[in-house]
């Protein structure tokens, strides 16, 4: 009897049609004394009748891998390039921007008169704004006229980006001072009803003996309103330009020994900060 042509041998079988290769192995098919090789994966395979033809569905496989891999680079591109965006925003990396520019010159409209309080203004080195990104400051001692306590206030402002990565146990740590525990959130009520909140802490000169220490707090804000923010470079991050504002006074011998002293601080910051927010507030339009 005549054999099938694609018969090597009286032991093999003739192929079933709609069989699978193996994807892991090479595939050896013959037909009509020729080979056809396959290496790594293999589609489905379908043998016509009587052995005559092999059909390969590779074309479609080959065009959707091609197709979703050219759009998962389209998509990680849109990515990079909108993440790069959002941080040169953040970063003042091509420039200072309008609004940032007259955010910084609002500062300038803060009186040296809040209340019972005076400031005197006081220079800061350039070199420390640059260090801090600031496009914009503000810096004075307010003294209060009645009872002579002293306050120092500064005023930043600045891209979100580098404005709301500092924070107190970093700028006074380069200056010798340690945080003494941590800081603590507080909140004020002001007289227009509105509520602000800052960080509070005390901080101390381990090789100063006779360095009482500080108490510093600090706050970021946007329009007048302050917050004591946990990360204020993602809370803010959709804002070009924030303000940033510290306050320190020095400890007095009642804060070493735990007694309870006026707040110094609280007191200016109910006259300070409704006139800081009439100064810095976006006007209408």
């Amino acid at each position: 009897m005549r054999q099938p042509p694609w018969l090597s041998g009286p032991s093999e079988r003739p192929p079933q049609r709609g069989v699978k290769l193996a994807s892991d192995s090479p595939v050896l098919l013959r037909e009509g004394g020729l080979g056809v090789r396959f290496f790594g994966f293999a589609p489905p395979v379908l043998l016509r009748e009587g052995g005559r033809g092999v059909r390969f569905c590779l074309n479609g496989f080959v065009m959707l891998r091609t197709v979703l891999s050219i759009v998962g680079i389209v998509i990680a591109l849109a990515v990079l390039v909108t993440a790069g965006v959002i941080e040169g925003i953040r970063t003042n990396r091509w420039g200072v921007t309008e609004d940032l520019q007259m955010a910084s010159a609002r500062l300038k409209d803060v009186p040296r008169v809040v209340g019972p309080w005076t400031g005197t203004d006081l220079w800061i080195e350039p070199k420390i704004l640059e260090r801090a990104e600031a496009t914009g400051s503000l810096s004075r001692v307010y003294q209060n006229n009645k009872t002579g306590t002293a306050v120092s206030a500064l005023l930043l402002c600045g891209p979100s980006g580098p404005i709301g990565a500092h924070t107190p146990d970093i700028c006074y740590g380069g200056l010798g001072y340690k945080m003494m525990g941590r800081e603590v959130r507080k909140t004020i009520a002001l007289p227009d009803g509105a509520v602000s909140a800052y960080w509070s802490c005390q901080f101390t000169k381990p090789d100063s003996p006779g360095d009482l220490g500080l108490e510093v707090v600090w706050a970021w804000g946007v329009d007048g309103g302050w917050v004591a923010a946990d990360e204020p470079r993602r809370e803010f991050i959709s804002h070009n330009a924030l303000y940033k504002l510290y306050v320190t006074r020095g400890l007095t011998p009642a804060d070493r020994d735990n007694r309870v002293p006026p707040d110094p601080i609280r007191e200016f910051l109910t006259e300070f900060l409704p006139e800081v927010k009439k100064a810095i507030a976006p006007g209408p339009g």
